[in-house]
């Protein structure tokens, strides 16, 4: 696994990671990244990107 998490500070954290997708007429290899911040006491994704 290529998962890397880094915190940025105490209330939001990145995430990296690549996502193999397959689907009947579609597949695709990206790499994600997610930023997780502590919203309400719960962790949320609050942005996402996707490249090559």
């Amino acid at each position: 696994s290529d998962l890397k998490v880094t915190l940025i500070d105490a209330q939001q954290a990145q995430v990296s990671f690549t996502q193999n997708y397959r689907a009947t007429q579609f597949k695709s290899l990206d790499r994600k990244t997610l930023v997780w911040a502590m919203r309400d006491g719960r962790w949320q994704i609050v942005e996402e990107t996707t490249g090559k």
